[in-house]
């Protein structure tokens, strides 16, 4: 979207390129959204200081789940039992992903929660933000059960590369490599400046991360410098 203008979530068919629909049309920009592993519901939060589940099929608004700030992170875990979201003023909610129902309330961020990333099977949840913190949480009773500050700068991104651990990467231009209880398996320097999204292949030994200039670099686990770049293209207007 367009700060302050127009914004909305889209949604595409990867393997043809082809829009499926648009969701929560709004005068100004969505900072984030999630679609359920079953790829029947969209969740869409932003600037309203609510999260908002729509139908795919039919584009009906399901339910809203309210907030205490705008809305910067949202993640369903993989059974599509629960969806979380996250707000800047540190808030995280857990709600009953077909109904809404609330399940915890989990505060103890200080300040914009970056990023969200529920474990394989859903049992726990980790946290990230501005204030460098990654945080294990357990949703049968929302306890907290580990917070670690392993970034020097603010958390952009979280993702489990399987039940027995998961990476991060941050402002810091860092990515760091965690084991399921919080301590640190490796960390390596892939960037001078900010790191925004993180990915890697299914056996979780080659990593992908981007920046916010928009270039793309690859590396396996064991290396200790980038392997690859991909730079976006630049057009002179």
């Amino acid at each position: 979207g367009v700060p302050g203008s127009t914004g909305g979530a889209q949604l595409v068919d990867v393997a043809t390129a082809s829009e499926i629909g648009r969701f929560a049309k709004q005068r100004d920009v969505v900072p984030t959204a999630a679609l359920s592993p079953d790829g029947e519901t969209v969740a869409v939060g932003g600037t309203r200081r609510r999260v908002e589940v729509f139908d795919v099929a039919s584009g009906e608004s399901l339910y809203r789940v309210g907030h205490d700030e705008w809305v910067t992170a949202l993640a369903f875990d993989d059974q599509g039992r629960f969806l979380a979201s996250a707000d800047r003023s540190g808030l995280i909610r857990v709600t009953e992903a077909s109904t809404g129902r609330d399940e915890h309330e989990l505060r103890r961020h200080e300040g914009i929660v970056h990023a969200l990333a529920f474990r394989p099977g859903g049992k726990y949840l980790l946290s990230g933000g501005q204030d460098r913190k990654v945080i294990g949480w357990r949703l049968s009773d929302g306890r907290r059960l580990w917070e670690q500050r392993r970034h020097s700068g603010a958390v952009h991104a979280l993702r489990w590369l399987d039940a027995a651990g998961f990476a991060s990467v941050g402002a810091d231009g860092n990515l760091v490599v965690w084991k399921s209880d919080g301590n640190r398996r490796t960390q390596r320097r892939v960037a001078k400046d900010w790191l925004y999204g993180l990915a890697f292949d299914r056996h979780g030994k080659l990593f992908a991360c981007t920046d916010w200039q928009g270039a793309l670099r690859i590396l396996p686990e064991d290396a200790k410098s980038v392997a690859g770049e991909i730079w976006p293209l630049r057009v002179d207007t």
